[in-house]
């Protein structure tokens, strides 16, 4: 089904630009990993998982040397942006997320060590959890 409906779904994304929380519910089986991964597979050819993964060791480290240096306003706004949402008071998580525009969230149970495997990963667009569960 989701081949069929290609065509339309990139020329809604193409000429109405709808909010991430609007396409989510037009089109929710876009919002599951394998789906993502198939669409990305129907559009590029390649394997989504592998091309991210590649890309992100490619230019992680030297995106983080960039943030660091960044100084000023925008300095700090990057700064406040890199800080982890595990620091922020469990009442007030949901806010935090809300308030995100992109972010990857990273849960954990409480009194986890950062090399313990995590409960849940997942991506947020737009202050919407659009992706969760992700290996």
């Amino acid at each position: 089904m989701m081949d069929k409906t290609f065509a339309l779904r990139r020329e809604e994304v193409v000429r109405e630009a709808p909010m991430i929380a609007d396409f989510k519910t037009r089109w929710p089986a876009l919002f599951h990993v394998r789906e993502v991964s198939s669409e990305f597979k129907r559009i590029t050819t390649t394997h989504l998982q592998s091309k991210f993964f590649a890309e992100l060791d490619a230019h992680s480290a030297k995106l983080l040397k960039v943030y660091a240096k960044k100084g000023g306003v925008q300095g700090r706004k990057i700064k406040n942006i890199m800080v982890p949402i595990t620091q922020t008071a469990d009442e007030n998580i949901g806010t935090a997320m809300a308030a995100t525009v992109f972010g990857i969230f990273v849960m954990r149970h409480g009194g986890a060590e950062p090399g313990d495997d995590p409960e849940d990963v997942g991506i947020i667009l737009e202050g919407v959890e659009v992706l969760k569960e992700l290996s």
